[in-house]
C-alpha cells in the first residue's frame, strides 16, 4: 500500500500562475518525503469557486495551459492529483486529473454536481459518466471530487474492492459541518469497502470560508489521520491494508473556538485576496465593534488596524474612554473625531423639513450615516477596506453603523 500526501491549500480563485506555483511546491515537499502520490483540492488550478469564470472560453483555455504548466513542473516529483475545469464535446467539467512523467495522464470528470446553499455547479458543468482508475504504489486508486461521496452510488459504488478511493474537496466552513462531513465519509467507507483520502481546501474567498481538515478514514469509519484546521498542511500518511498512520496527527478545535478562527481566516483572506492592506472601522467602546476590531488585529496585525471613536452628541464619555481602552490593549491606531458639528449641520439642514415634530430616533439614526461617510472618506483617502461592526440583529432590520 502506498504513502500518499495531501496537500491542504489556500489557494485563490483566478490566480492561476500563483496556484501552479504552490501545487508545484508542495508537490516537491511530498516527493521529499517518498510520498508515491499527493493530492491537491477541487479546481485548485482555478481555486474554488471559479463561477462565472468559467463561462468565458479564455479561462477555461487559460486553466488547461496551466494544467499542462502544472505538469511540466512536477515531471520529476511524485504523481499529482489536481482539480482543473476540462472541456469536452459535451460541454465543461469539474474535473480531475493524475498528472505524471510531465502529462497529464488521466481525467475524471465529477458525477455529482451539488446545486443547493452556495453550489450552482449545474449551472456550469456537465456531469461526468464514467469513473477512473489509477495505480499508485501497486494498487488500484479510485478518483472523485467532493459530492461523488455525498450520497449512495455511483462513483463509490464502482469503486467496490478498490483498496483506496482519492477525493478532492471545496468543501466549506458552518457550524456542525464537520459532523455531517464525517458521517457522509463513513458511509461510503463502509459501502465500498476501502480507504478514504480527503483532502479539502482551506482558506476564505468572498463570503466562503473552507476549513481544511484534511483526512484519511479507513473502510470501518475510522479516522486514522488528520490535518488541522484553518491552516495549511501537507499531510503525509502511510497506508496498508488494516492500519494507516503519519508522523503527526492534528486535535481539532470545537466552537466557539472554532467559529472564531473561521472569521479569522475569511476576513485575513477577503482582504489580502481582494488587494487591500489595512483596514479602518468605526470603534464605540460597545461590544460588536471591540469584537470586529480583535478579529481584525488577530487576521491582519495591529499595523494593519485604524479605528476611529465618532463621539455624536448621544455619546456617553465612557463609551470614548472604553473605546481609547481597546485600542490600548490591542495596540492600534485610535483617531478621536467628534461628529457634533456635522450632526448639527444635518439637524439645521432638516430642521425646516421636520418643523412641528419632536425629536426621535430619526436624528439619532444620523450619526450612522455621518460615521459611515468618514469612514468611506478614510477608504477613500488612504486605500483601507471599511470594516462593518454591525450584529446579525441590526442587520436583520437594515439598521447598522456601515
Amino acid at each position: 500500500m502506498p504513502r500518499i500526501a495531501l496537500g491542504q491549500l489556500n489557494l485563490t480563485v483566478g490566480d492561476l500562475a500563483g496556484n501552479v506555483e504552490k501545487m508545484a511546491a508542495a508537490a516537491a515537499r511530498a516527493t521529499e518525503a517518498a510520498a508515491e502520490l499527493v493530492c491537491f483540492p477541487e479546481l485548485s488550478i482555478t481555486g474554488y469557486p471559479p463561477e462565472d469564470l468559467v463561462l468565458r472560453p479564455e479561462f477555461v483555455r487559460d486553466n488547461l495551459a496551466a494544467l499542462d504548466e502544472l505538469a511540466a513542473k512536477t515531471v520529476d516529483a511524485c504523481p499529482v492529483v489536481a482539480g482543473f475545469v476540462d472541456r469536452t464535446e459535451r460541454g465543461l467539467h469539474n474535473a480531475a486529473a493524475y498528472l505524471a512523467g510531465g502529462e497529464v495522464r488521466v481525467r475524471y470528470h465529477k458525477i455529482v454536481l451539488p446545486n443547493y446553499g452556495v453550489f450552482d455547479e449545474k449551472r456550469y458543468f456537465v456531469p461526468g459518466e464514467r469513473t477512473e482508475q489509477v495505480l499508485v504504489g501497486g494498487i488500484s486508486v479510485g478518483l472523485s471530487v467532493c459530492e461523488d461521496v455525498w450520497q449512495p452510488g455511483r462513483p463509490l459504488s464502482d469503486y467496490k474492492g478498490v483498496p483506496l478511493v482519492t477525493n478532492i474537496n471545496g468543501s466549506p466552513y458552518h457550524r456542525r459541518k464537520l459532523e455531517q462531513r464525517l458521517a457522509v465519509l463513513r458511509d461510503r467507507a463502509r459501502e465500498f469497502g476501502g480507504w478514504i483520502a480527503y483532502v479539502n481546501a482551506v482558506g476564505g474567498q468572498d463570503e466562503i470560508v473552507f476549513d481544511g481538515g484534511s483526512l484519511v478514514m479507513g473502510p470501518d469509519g475510522e479516522i486514522a489521520s488528520r490535518a488541522p484546521f484553518f491552516e495549511e498542511d501537507l499531510l503525509i500518511v502511510d497506508i496498508d491494508e488494516t492500519t494507516a498512520g503519519a508522523e503527526r496527527d492534528s486535535v481539532w478545535s470545537e466552537p466557539p473556538e472554532s467559529i472564531f478562527r473561521a472569521l479569522v481566516l475569511g476576513l485575513r483572506d477577503y482582504v489580502g485576496k481582494n488587494g487591500f492592506d489595512d483596514v479602518v472601522l468605526g470603534l464605540s467602546g460597545g461590544i460588536d465593534s471591540a469584537f470586529v476590531t480583535v478579529l481584525a488585529v488577530d487576521a491582519l496585525g495591529p499595523d494593519a488596524v485604524r479605528a476611529l471613536a465618532m463621539p455624536s452628541p448621544y455619546s456617553s464619555p465612557e463609551s470614548v474612554e472604553d473605546a481609547a481602552d481597546v485600542a490600548s490593549r490591542l495596540g492600534i491606531r485610535l483617531d478621536v473625531t467628534s461628529i457634533e458639528e456635522i450632526f448639527d449641520a444635518y439637524g439645521s439642514t432638516l430642521r425646516p423639513l421636520f418643523e412641528g415634530r419632536p425629536e426621535d430616533v430619526t436624528e439619532e439614526n444620523l450619526q450612522a450615516r455621518v460615521r459611515g461617510n468618514l469612514l468611506m472618506a478614510i477608504s477613500n483617502r488612504f486605500g483601507s477596506l471599511v470594516l462593518a461592526t454591525g450584529n446579525k440583529s441590526e442587520y436583520a432590520v437594515g439598521y447598522a453603523t456601515l
